[in-house]
């Protein structure tokens, strides 16, 4: 992003009254009288701020600059698309995730899909994979020595296939049928050496800070706010992050720097390292061009995070950063920031902490007077915290990084402090995207201590906050204000932590898409043209405005269009049930199993995924928790209705010239007014039509000439102005 006027402003204001606000911290805050515990935390805790001062500047600077002109991407001529080799990474993914994958790679556009050479590159040797391949009809590719995780694996690619160009994906991410159209001519730029052009990875499914939270709905993928906005910054600088998937490399530029790195667990952050400084150009694109899989459970993103965390710190100390020859001083500082955000968890300790130990312990964190509070934190404090919401734009707030950041300490504390120490997990760990995998015990171990953290440090917290209250009502230090306060915005954060940890079970065998789109029902001589309310694999919905019979129980043929008009999907489908909402119902289908899902695929992976991409209003410090509260304490209630429901207040003429009120109907069955005791009767729809009905044991009247007005015109139009009324 680049500043505008008012950003630089702002941004100018910020950074002059951070100046005063650390000066002012330095040298009269500091609590070295009150011994070394206080003078330990004291420090720590400035340390903790000026670090998230220095990250919050570092983006502030690039901002202010001149924004650099984005890369043209030139018009290709289709003869000058080259050959290239695309690397599909698995270890141990189950084979349905790897095939759509691999039907994402076959399904890209190129002028000739000759060139394109599409490679599973099986760590684990299955036969399964294998098999795979050989059905879908893409090159299979294994190693006898698995020496060097993924990168050795890639290495091994490598060696075996020649295409100057290459793509590399993970298992789960399935790119769009543009992908290859959209990031290759960026290699033909003239007068630049293109390393890599890296475009987002983004998720199909919500993540977990968004399901767990109940936020799919109210705000974006928490990677996005770094591959949509982060990485589009860091062009400015060319020190663009190779993310390991949903990007295009050369192999030119591989081979100059000896391949994929082998000596750290995130391999791609240092290739990348290492691709720029022997001077290629890299890229980042705002554009999503392939989806995959978050992580399913708390187990496997807090080892996916510390994976992350460790291969950081792994890289930037096996590699020597500031000694790297070929990387600018911009380069190296914007590289130095991704290392020290890692350090975020310990920071976020220090600010979990030190309130705890003013209010409870009387440890002293700081020395200041309400003058100083008023004149150097509090307007520094305002200004840093609308600067922040502006250089992170819509797609995060401080709050909402606050949140993940306290989710996240647990688990990345002891990895980030034993990688610093130098003591190393060289073990590659595959991250679980199977959300079918049952639960381990190990998961829920995971739940358990994380429950015992957050609840433990709320506890503390709220301990505090009572302590707070009797030292101002006995006339102590305004200072404890500000120390209530930021223990309630700690609370906030335990409970946030406390719901996320509080895991949200999925019922879904496949994720499901809220995707408008077209669908055409035939049964029984009807067709019917609906538009999809949402998608899965294995079924989908819609809603009508009018509760139309659809014969349950019985196979019927739906046919669907995606909105572009690219793929139409046909197959059976069986009517599951049927849902009252208010003035509409919602039909759920279930699909036949079809082993040939490739137009299924195109219509459900070929888009974007259709989550919020800036934080919306439903999120806020009160939203979120009652939303939690209110979604979590609401049951899930199993209907089997299968017919249309409606709700009525109307009275009808039955046998002998008397009336009847009809409260519910749903075609098989119709409730009557209470009081009807008669056995059977007789209901005058039209002069010629009479709905009979028979009570059964529950009260109920069961319709036994349904058939005769299901598809009846006459009685549809009656049966809307009944609805209408």
């Amino acid at each position: 992003m680049e500043f505008k006027k008012r950003q630089k402003i702002l941004f100018a204001i910020t950074m002059l009254l951070t100046i005063f606000y650390i000066v002012w911290r330095i040298f009269f805050t500091l609590p070295f009288q009150y011994g070394i515990v206080s003078s330990f935390i004291g420090i720590s805790l400035l340390l903790a701020e000026v670090a998230g001062f220095l990250e919050v500047a570092n983006i502030g600077i690039d901002g202010w600059k001149e924004k650099r002109q984005n890369m043209i991407k030139p018009k290709l001529a289709e003869e000058k698309f080259p050959d290239i080799d695309v690397f599909i990474a698995t270890y141990n993914e189950p084979a349905f995730i790897l095939k759509k994958t691999i039907w994402g790679c076959k399904n890209m556009k190129y002028p000739n899909k000759e060139k394109v050479h599409i490679y599973i590159c099986d760590d684990g040797s299955r036969e399964e994979v294998k098999e795979l391949a050989r059905e879908m009809e893409v090159g299979y590719l294994k190693r006898e020595e698995h020496t060097g995780a993924k990168a050795g694996n890639y290495n091994h690619a490598l060696s075996v296939t020649s295409s100057p160009l290459i793509a590399t994906f993970d298992a789960d991410m399935i790119p769009m049928s543009d992908f290859l159209i959209e990031l290759v001519p960026y290699f033909f730029i003239e007068g630049k050496r293109m390393g890599f052009v890296q475009s987002p990875q983004s998720f199909y499914n919500p993540d977990l800070f968004q399901f767990n939270l109940y936020a799919e709905d109210s705000i974006p993928n928490e990677q996005n706010f770094f591959f949509r906005q982060v990485q589009l910054t860091r062009n400015r600088n060319n020190s663009v992050i190779y993310a390991g998937s949903n990007t295009i490399l050369s192999r030119e530029a591989l081979k100059e720097v000896g391949g994929f790195y082998t000596e750290s667990i995130t391999e791609d952050l240092a290739t990348g390292m290492l691709i720029q400084s022997k001077g290629y150009q890299t890229y980042a694109v705002a554009k999503v061009l392939a989806n995959g899989l978050a992580p399913a459970d708390l187990l496997s993103l807090y080892k996916q995070r510390e994976r992350w965390a460790r291969g950081c710190i792994q890289t930037m100390r096996r590699l020597s950063l500031f000694r790297i020859k070929g990387l600018n001083i911009r380069q190296k500082a914007d590289y130095f920031f991704s290392f020290l955000y890692w350090y975020t968890p310990v920071r976020r300790l220090i600010f979990i902490l030190a309130p705890i130990l003013a209010s409870i312990f009387s440890i002293q964190v700081v020395e200041c007077t309400v003058k100083g509070i008023l004149f150097f934190w509090l307007p520094q404090m305002i200004a840093y915290i609308l600067l922040l919401n502006e250089v992170t734009g819509k797609m995060r707030t401080a709050r909402l990084s606050n949140v993940y950041d306290t989710i996240l300490f647990p688990a990345l504390l002891p990895a980030v402090f034993f990688e610093t120490l130098g003591i190393s997990e060289e073990k590659f760990s595959v991250t679980n995207k199977d959300k079918n995998k049952k639960q381990t015990k190990e998961n829920k171990r995971i739940i358990r201590k994380c429950q015992i953290v957050f609840g433990g440090l709320l506890f503390l917290s709220w301990i505090g906050m009572i302590g707070c209250f009797i030292r101002l009502v006995k006339g102590g230090s305004l200072g404890y204000i500000i120390i209530l306060m930021w223990l309630m915005l700690n609370s906030y954060y335990f409970i946030m932590s406390l719901f996320f940890v509080w895991e949200r079970i999925s019922y879904r065998e496949s994720e499901r898409f809220f995707i408008e789109t077209k669908m055409k029902l035939k049964f029984e001589g009807q067709t019917k043209e609906m538009k999809t309310y949402d998608i899965s694999e294995g079924g989908a919905s819609f809603l009508s405005d009018f509760p139309y019979y659809i014969p349950p129980d019985t196979l019927f043929t739906i046919q669907m269009e995606d909105e572009k008009g690219r793929y139409q999907y046909q197959t059976n489908a069986l009517l599951l049930l049927v849902q009252s909402r208010k003035s509409k119902w919602r039909y759920h289908l279930q699909f036949e199993k079809k082993k040939d899902k490739s137009s299924l695929y195109g219509i459900l992976y070929d888009r974007e995924a259709p989550f919020p991409e800036e934080v919306s209003k439903k999120s806020g410090y009160y939203k979120d928790i009652w939303n939690n509260i209110q979604k979590r304490k609401k049951k899930r209630k199993t209907t089997y209705q299968k017919f249309p429901l409606v709700k009525l207040k109307q009275e009808v003429e039955r046998e002998g010239g008397k009336s009847a009120v009809i409260k519910k109907f749903d075609y098989r069955y119709i409730w009557l007014k209470k009081g009807e005791d008669a056995k059977e009767v007789k209901l005058k729809i039209t002069d010629k039509k009479e709905l009979i009905g028979r009570k059964d044991k529950k009260g109920i009247y069961e319709v036994v000439n349904y058939r005769e007005f299901i598809y009846n015109k006459e009685f549809l139009e009656i049966l809307k102005g009944w609805i209408k009324s």
